[in-house]
């Protein structure tokens, strides 16, 4: 299933502009070479929280390359400051990732912003705000830590994403 989506991904990839893809991160990862397919896996990566393997793919593109040694730094540096909690690889199951690609790909944001949280707010308190925390929403995991009714937040944020 995850390969018809990653064929539909590479229409859509093809159609944005490369750049537009590249742009993240202070465009650090324009230096390497990317194929199309490769994008197109990145893209799907990171709409499913596999960032786990968006760095396997990040450091063998690293190892195969002959860049600069300046760039080659900042990109080893990305990966160590921004390698995910190992939580993350497996909170999410696999019919989830599928669900979480095909509204990433139908363009249903609040429909994966609600499997999303869902997902998130079973975990342990702690693994929920270091969750948001390494998806940069460091705001909504201050909130939740310093919530008097941590439950009551968790609803009122429910209720914020479910209405849009």
């Amino acid at each position: 299933m995850i390969l018809s989506y990653l064929m539909a991904i590479i229409v859509l990839a093809t159609c944005q502009e490369e750049s537009d893809i590249l742009s993240a991160h202070g465009g650090i990862f324009r230096v390497l070479e990317w194929t199309e397919f490769e994008l197109a896996k990145i893209s799907a990566y990171h709409a499913t929280a596999e960032h786990h393997k968006l760095m396997e793919i990040i450091r063998d593109k690293l190892n195969n390359s002959n860049i600069d040694s300046e760039s080659r730094k900042k990109i080893e540096k990305f990966l160590r400051s921004h390698r995910p909690p190992k939580f993350l690889e497996t909170f999410l199951s696999e019919d989830d990732r599928d669900s979480l690609l095909k509204h990433h790909l139908q363009g249903h944001q609040r429909s994966y912003g609600m499997l999303m949280f869902d997902r998130l707010f079973n975990l342990t308190r702690e693994k929920t705000m270091a969750a948001l925390r390494y998806f940069g929403h460091h705001e909504q995991a201050d909130i939740l830590e310093n919530a008097e009714c941590y439950q009551c937040q968790v609803s009122q944020m429910a209720e914020q994403i479910s209405t849009g």
